[in-house]
């Protein structure tokens, strides 16, 4: 920012107050983005997958977000040890992108804790990764595992794929429980939260 010789400056008082309004904004805008992970959290372990679509598509958020925030509590670690964690649900989609094994380790060696900042995880990331290639490489990989097919299919039973081919598949949206209630008495099949896929007619 250029100095401009000639115009009036505001004086210190103006400007501790506005340290105080921006601090004041940023502490509010923390809180808002933890109690918007809390509410997801809630709503993703509470309602049944159908009831949890019909929210999705109700609330005003980017699918990017959505996504992110799925990705976050989908992780059972995550979700049953977020006391120790960092709050900023932004850093914990970071961490649920690692290995849950690494992380625990991390937290039990104070690596990561729940004062850490999402850049300080990021670089944890980027050390973990290097660390673990530099002391796994390619060679010792290929010593340490043997991925032949023949090894891993061992004892198991021999492959046939039974499954049809289906000419088209389809995914629908209803916008209301009387919607999705009619179209089952029009396809004559009886549909739960539960039912990911069928067939038409029903086998």
């Amino acid at each position: 920012m250029d100095f401009i010789e000639g115009k009036n400056y505001s004086t210190e008082l103006t400007r501790d107050k506005f340290i105080r309004d921006m601090n004041s904004a940023i502490g509010e805008t923390r809180r808002a983005a933890g109690r918007l992970f809390d509410v997801f959290r809630n709503a993703y372990q509470s309602l049944s997958p159908y009831h949890f679509e019909q929210f999705l598509d109700a609330i005003d958020l980017e699918k990017s977000t959505i996504n992110k925030l799925k990705k976050i509590c989908s992780s059972d670690y995550i979700c049953s040890n977020l006391e120790v964690l960092p709050s900023s649900w932004g850093t914990l989609y970071v961490i649920a992108g690692m290995d849950e094994i690494t992380v625990q380790e991390l937290v039990d060696r104070n690596r990561l804790t729940n004062k850490t900042t999402r850049t300080e995880v990021f670089d944890i990331r980027d050390k973990v990764v290097q660390e673990t290639t530099e002391y796994i490489s390619n060679d010792t990989y290929e010593n340490l595992v043997d991925n032949s097919p023949d090894t891993h299919w061992t004892d198991m039973p021999e492959f046939s794929n039974d499954e049809e081919v289906c000419h088209k598949e389809l995914v629908m949206r209803f916008k209301t429980e009387k919607d999705y209630q009619e179209f089952q008495q029009l396809i004559q099949q009886s549909l739960s939260d539960k039912t990911k896929s069928i067939w038409f007619p029903n086998k």
